[in-house]
């Protein structure tokens, strides 16, 4: 049985990853094109603008999502700002492996086997 909370975090963090896509693309326009500085100036504003604006689109998003879980759980979760304010996480990669690591109960808890994370 598929659990569509957890289909729905797994599709966001997936879409998620376009700002990723986004910085990659970028680099690869300035750093591997015959471009003049001005030029790549401007890909670099342009592109970091977008990146900066799914950024925060992506960011409501996932409060919004937090807002639904907790409704769906009948329970408070940590949020993105909390998990950054404990300094649990500082790159995309450690806000994935935070939420992986949740209980239920939104706070970090057992691992495999009950091992303590």
């Amino acid at each position: 049985m598929s659990n569509s909370i957890f289909d729905l975090e797994q599709h966001i963090m997936e879409c998620w990853q376009v700002t990723d896509d986004i910085e990659l693309i970028t680099n690869h326009l300035v750093e591997d094109s015959d471009i003049d500085s001005h030029a790549a100036d401007i890909i670099i504003n342009k592109y970091s603008a977008v990146k900066e604006l799914y950024d925060i689109k992506f960011d409501q998003m996932w409060k919004t999502f937090e807002k639904v879980c907790a409704e769906y759980h009948g329970k408070t979760s940590m949020g993105l700002e909390d998990l950054l304010l404990a300094g649990e996480v500082q790159t995309y990669k450690d806000l994935q492996d935070s939420l992986t690591n949740l209980n239920a109960d939104g706070n970090p808890g057992l691992g495999e086997e009950g091992e303590e994370l």
